[in-house]
């Protein structure tokens, strides 16, 4: 029995002894009859017979030769031993330790660069505001181009004038005082609106003209200097002319003069608490931009001169206003301009339009 089960497990012992068994249990179960045993018995012996000596001619036979598969698989178990995966991973750590360095070494290198290039623009930087700087102050001191460095520069100046006062105050105050005071016409508001802004801008002028005489003692119906010949005298009634102090005192003087003027006492005449309160804000800010417009080197003016004119020939300096109705006047021809909404805003000497203004053309 020991030379039966060499080379086999008790498992598989116990498999084939099972095949050998379960043919002769029919025999058991049927008994020993005479018709029975001979239908009954024969096949299951026979099968019994064949399994055994089928079981016999596998005896001689290797364990190993019993399955390929097994083989192959038992050696690619013996390759991927343990410790050679170990090893392995050993190996991979320290080529991720050294990966991970030479990335740690690159990224140092790459922030000191950084950091240098940094400083050198910094340095560019600082260079290249100090060279505007130096030409600001060439084109200040020629007396024909602004100070692109000044905080008060021409172009600034416009583009607060149109979008703080413009934008954000008279078209509301317009429509306001249009709503509120039905018989008025929405171009005689426009009219009024007009004469007090020209007067503002005429006060700010003579007070600018009136502090270079000032400086220079000068008589008050004397001429005042060229600028070019004159830039030192300029600047320093520019500088003074932006303190705080100084352009409060104006607004205070200009809207109590303006408040006695019988444009701005019919238009507050019959209106609201707020349409007032509104008018009054208009007046002091609009006062305040053309003080510093004023003041500024080179002089900045607003131009009212439009009235009467054909449109087609102040197109270049002019919008048409668009009112609710049609504008008619018994006296002006149709095209020509009848009043001057919003100033255009220009150089002293017309050599530059930085804003454009707005008028009413007559239709009819």
């Amino acid at each position: 029995m020991a030379h039966v089960t060499d080379g086999l497990s008790s498992s598989e012992n116990e498999d084939r002894m099972a095949l050998v068994k379960r043919s002769i249990l029919p025999v058991k179960r049927e008994g020993c009859f005479p018709f029975s045993s001979i239908f009954h018995v024969f096949p299951s012996c026979f099968r019994s017979i064949q399994c055994a000596f089928r079981w016999i001619g596998t005896l001689g036979l290797d364990q190993r030769d019993i399955c390929g598969r097994c083989i192959d698989l038992q050696d690619r178990l013996e390759e991927g031993h343990p410790r050679e995966n170990h090893d392995q991973l050993q190996i991979l750590q320290e080529r991720y330790d050294q990966l991970d360095e030479t990335t740690e070494r690159q990224l140092v290198s790459l922030q000191s660069k950084y950091d240098s290039l940094y400083e050198h623009y910094i340095a560019l930087q600082k260079h290249s505001d100090y060279l505007t700087s130096k030409m600001a102050e060439v084109s200040a001191n020629s007396g024909d181009l602004e100070c692109l460095n000044d905080p008060f520069a021409n172009t600034k100046l416009a583009n607060e004038f149109d979008n703080n006062i413009r934008n954000n105050l008279w078209i509301d105050l317009c429509e306001n005082i249009v709503d509120e005071k039905g018989d008025h016409s929405e171009v005689e508001v426009l009219r009024k609106l007009s004469n007090m802004m020209q007067s503002i801008h005429g006060m700010c002028y003579d007070k600018a003209d009136n502090h270079i005489r000032e400086f220079l003692f000068l008589d008050p119906g004397d001429d005042l200097p060229f600028l070019k010949n004159n830039l030192g005298v300029y600047s320093t009634r520019k500088n003074i002319a932006h303190n705080e102090t100084v352009t409060n005192k104006i607004k205070l003087e200009i809207r109590s003069s303006l408040q006695q003027t019988e444009d701005y006492q019919e238009l507050v005449r019959d209106t609201s608490c707020e349409a007032t309160t509104s008018l009054q804000e208009f007046v002091e800010k609009f006062a305040l931009y053309c003080w510093l417009m004023t003041v500024a080197t080179p002089r900045m003016v607003l131009r009212f001169d439009a009235v009467g004119r054909p449109y087609d020939d102040i197109k270049d300096r002019y919008v048409e206003y668009a009112t609710q109705d049609e504008v008619e006047d018994e006296v002006q021809p149709v095209g020509t301009v009848k009043c001057v909404a919003w100033p255009s805003v220009e150089l002293q000497d017309f050599a530059n339009i930085w804003k454009k203004g707005e008028v009413v053309v007559t239709k009819s």
